[in-house]
């Protein structure tokens, strides 16, 4: 049986049951931590500087939930 590392947080994950359907061993291995930020704190600082950037790209939902926030 093949083994595929997951490196995304949580168990629930569809994409480590869509690799389980398909045949796959999963093993959860986090290399991740999301984490709510303080108010204030340097997130915030990071947000209220957008409007100097013509673009900005988040790489995650989590990135996104993050500034919307």
């Amino acid at each position: 049986m093949t083994a595929v590392l997951l490196t995304r947080p949580g168990m629930d994950d569809p994409l480590a049951e869509r690799l389980v359907s398909s045949g796959l061993r999963v093993t959860h291995v986090p290399t991740v931590t999301v984490a709510p930020q303080p108010p204030g704190g340097e997130l915030d600082e990071a947000v209220r500087s957008l409007a100097q950037f013509d673009w900005v790209v988040a790489t995650s939902a989590n990135a996104v939930r993050a500034l919307a926030d």
